[in-house]
């Protein structure tokens, strides 16, 4: 999965699969507000994948703003810094940031008024506020992608398989 920042920026938050939310996410670097994000993924642990998916769409517009609005909602927060977070669910992909304010260790409380907009809501796991910059659906299908990472894969076991 790649995100192109507005400033033509790229960050890579294809880090391979992993676990700890109920679906593969990645994150990773420092960057401005993304403007596009693309990427091909494959659903399941082991070949052959339950279902290959793939997206090019543009990031709203408002996300810059959205982050702004993160970074100054709380009152008391010294954090100087946000994360971003891709978490893709089958085809469905969403794009978070967050100050990663967690209750139980830092002072949570928002400034009065700090989100006309109503866009600051919890995290998927309700463990900290989050923005959300992006959530849509890529398209899917049961075998590879034309030009992908996967189609290359399966032509390779194809070959070795016939050896």
């Amino acid at each position: 999965m790649v995100i192109t920042t507005l400033s033509g920026g790229k960050a890579n938050f294809a880090m391979g699969a992993v676990s700890g939310y109920p679906g593969a996410h990645s994150s990773g670097g420092r960057m401005d507000a993304p403007a596009y994000i693309e990427g091909n993924w494959a659903k399941g642990w082991e070949y052959p994948f339950e279902s290959y998916h793939r997206i090019s769409a543009p990031i709203p517009d408002n996300a810059e703003a959205k982050m702004k609005t993160m970074d100054n909602y709380y009152q008391n927060l010294d954090r100087d810094y946000g994360s971003m977070e891709v978490i893709v669910d089958g085809p469905r992909v969403r794009v978070f940031y967050s100050k990663s304010c967690v209750d139980m260790y830092d002072d949570c409380t928002p400034k009065q008024g700090a989100d006309p907009n109503g866009w600051v809501v919890r995290s998927p796991k309700n463990q900290t506020d989050v923005v959300v910059l992006f959530d849509g659906k890529g398209e899917s299908s049961s075998t590879p992608f034309p030009n992908t990472f996967f189609s290359d894969s399966e032509k390779r076991k194809k070959v070795s398989s016939s050896e």
